[in-house]
């Protein structure tokens, strides 16, 4: 009689204990559901997206070098090609966005060979949506070079812009400006063209 009576009490606590015991893994699986679909859940899923999708492509934006080919305009000054004009080849190499090398030699003139090297400080203008490089203006200075009997060596200034025309290809107008100390300042207009990488 004993064992009889024990035996369905056993089985109504077991009945007991699963029926609560799926009610509380409903219960929790229904909370996770609940908070996996939460306002604040949704707000951080589509922030994330959104921070994704604005992520600026760098290779689109910054600033790239060039080597390239053109024509000097002698302005003033016959010290050298710089100032009587001549055909130049130039480069840009770049360290930062806003500082970059600019080089340029001019030859074949009626003048003497120059040679220039300029840091300058760079003011790269961008497409408000793309992000892209519209144009470039850029200013500073360095030295000049010139081989009169013997290597001389002057200050040199230079301004201008860097035009992008497509992907790999750069326009530049420059203005340079040699200032020898026994001579009148040689001024030149370079128009160019130049290879982007």
């Amino acid at each position: 009689m004993i064992y009889k009576s024990i035996q369905p009490r056993r089985i109504s606590v077991l009945i007991v204990s699963t029926i609560l015991t799926g009610s509380i893994l409903i219960v929790q699986e229904s909370q996770s559901q609940t908070l996996s679909q939460s306002p604040a859940n949704k707000i951080s899923q589509s922030e994330s997206k959104e921070s994704e999708s604005q992520k600026p492509i760098t290779e689109a934006i910054r600033q790239r070098g060039y080597i390239g080919v053109g024509g000097s305009i002698g302005l003033s000054g016959n010290t050298s090609a710089l100032g009587t004009g001549g055909f130049s080849l130039f480069s840009k190499t770049v360290f930062t966005d806003n500082l970059s090398m600019h080089n340029n030699t001019v030859i074949f003139g009626t003048g003497i060979s120059s040679s220039s090297s300029n840091l300058t400080v760079d003011f790269p203008i961008r497409d408000a949506s793309s992000q892209q490089i519209i144009v470039s203006p850029f200013i500073g200075g360095g030295v000049m070079f010139r081989n009169e009997n013997g290597l001389k060596i002057a200050p040199h200034v230079t301004g201008g812009v860097d035009v992008p025309i497509s992907r790999n290809i750069m326009g530049t107008v420059q203005l340079n400006v040699g200032l020898p100390s026994d001579r009148k300042a040689d001024m030149g207009l370079l128009l160019g063209v130049g290879y982007s990488f």
